[in-house]
């Protein structure tokens, strides 16, 4: 055994498929065996070592025992590879160096600096919120991986509960004891009108002007935070919402709406999205704001999610203060 930063490290060398061997080699037999490789001498090896010489005469006889190959030729006076040496001195090599490689491969991803993040997010989220946390993200840790999904709410957490995501971003999370969460943004709701509606040419509409108007929603079954959250704002405005149609794209209903079909609410950060034929009003009534929340599993914490959401939280803020100006 080897000590390798302060640690004992086994390694099981596997024979050619085809030949039986059962034996174990040790890394440091390996590393041995490479210092008189190169230094064609015992004495100078074991001084390069730090190494009394018998012990590493005695290591590298061990090693040829349970390989089963003589790798020197030894006289009294010089010392040569054999064929098989050169070859297992090729092998040692690269062996070593992949150990080296995992070794700070690990150590990286403890520190959070290395690995692979599978994030989801709503299509709101990309409007304004995830992208300057991906560009930070990118630039303080370069040699994580990154995998975006755009998914439904409902399936985001799903994704997270499975461990097919490891951070969802999704709008008004109800909970769920597997997961934890964390409130990013919470923005102002702003209506969708027809361009010739009568409150579009108003700086700003009350929710309760919408009262008659025909409402176009998002399905429920894809995003229930945002759709009860609407339909709890209409309530607190005082009327109860009509409903006459739900879509599972935000393209559609926004085309909807632009079609003269009805009106929508939406957070504020669609009014990224430019569609002609509609305008997006700020609501003037008090409450009516909606949070975008990071989820991720009870269990899944890492050194790399952590990271993240430290960067998360940094450009939340900054966007906090922008959507409270509103």
């Amino acid at each position: 055994m080897d000590r390798l930063g302060g640690r004992m490290v086994m390694a099981r060398i596997v024979g050619v498929p085809g030949e039986a061997w059962n034996g174990r080699v040790e890394l440091r037999q390996l590393r041995y065996f490479v210092a008189v490789a190169e230094e064609l001498h015992f004495g100078r090896a074991a001084a390069r070592l730090q190494l009394a010489q018998p012990a590493l005469s005695q290591s590298i006889i061990s090693l040829e025992r349970a390989i089963g190959v003589q790798l020197l030729r030894r006289t009294t006076r010089t010392v040569e590879l054999t064929a098989a040496g050169r070859v297992f001195l090729d092998e040692c090599r690269r062996a070593l160096l992949q150990v080296g490689v995992a070794v700070q491969s690990a150590q990286r991803a403890e520190r959070g600096e290395a690995g692979l993040l599978r994030i989801g997010y709503v299509v709101s989220a990309s409007y304004e919120i995830l992208p300057p946390i991906l560009v930070a993200y990118r630039r303080r840790h370069p040699a994580v991986g990154l995998q975006l999904m755009s998914r439904s709410a409902t399936e985001q957490v799903a994704m997270v509960l499975d461990e097919a995501l490891s951070v969802g971003f999704v709008r008004e999370f109800q909970g769920n004891d597997e997961l934890d969460s964390e409130l990013l943004v919470d923005e102002p709701l702003v209506a969708v009108l027809p361009v010739d509606h009568p409150a579009a040419g108003r700086q700003k509409a009350r929710l309760s002007s919408l009262a008659d108007d025909a409402l176009l929603m998002f399905d429920r079954d894809r995003a229930p935070g945002m759709y009860d959250k609407v339909v709890s704002s209409c309530l607190d405005a005082g009327f109860t919402p009509h409903i006459v149609q739900q879509s599972s794209d935000v393209q559609s209903v926004l085309g909807l709406v632009a079609g003269g079909m009805g009106v929508t609410v939406v957070p504020a950060s669609f009014r990224h999205l430019s569609i002609d034929g509609l305008v997006y009003r700020p609501l003037a009534d008090v409450g009516t704001r909606i949070g975008l929340y990071a989820v991720w599993r009870k269990d899944g914490r890492t050194s790399v999610l952590d990271g993240f959401l430290e960067v998360a939280r940094e450009h939340a803020g900054a966007v906090r203060g922008r959507s409270a100006k509103r």
